[in-house]
């Protein structure tokens, strides 16, 4: 529920709205450097997997941990790789399905964010790992 008022120049808001609480990784290591992940929504497993497969051969990356949210079509990726922040957006940005808007975020953040824990109590699961 949303609540708007105007007086003036003024607008006065109240919302009421459910809260989930989650605990998120991102992808800044204390040294400066990042580590890969992506987000990829509505899409098919075989979408993810091509995706991150032709990513992995292109940038010769080690394992990539691909893992379901828990809700249907709805994927997230890790590599362990260390790599630079441009090189990081890069690879990101490379691939193809990744959400927009998890691209945009984390370049605005400066570092890229997961949810690790359950939402909803949908837990993210394993689904593959390309070696």
């Amino acid at each position: 529920m949303i609540w708007r008022r105007r007086i003036g120049k003024w607008r006065i808001t109240f919302t009421i709205a459910p809260v989930a609480d989650i605990v998120g990784v991102h992808s800044l290591l204390e040294d400066g450097k990042h580590i890969l992940m992506w987000d990829f929504d509505d899409k098919t497993a075989e979408q993810v997997f091509g995706a991150l497969l032709a990513v992995q051969q292109i940038y010769d990356l080690p394992n990539v941990y691909m893992l379901n949210t828990g809700k249907e079509n709805h994927f997230i990726a890790y590599c362990f790789r260390k790599c630079s922040w441009r090189q990081c957006k890069e690879i990101i940005a490379f691939t193809p399905h990744v959400d927009e808007m998890f691209f945009k975020f984390g370049v605005y953040r400066d570092k890229f964010t997961l949810r690790v824990s359950p939402k909803c109590k949908r837990k993210p699961k394993l689904v593959h790992i390309l070696k």
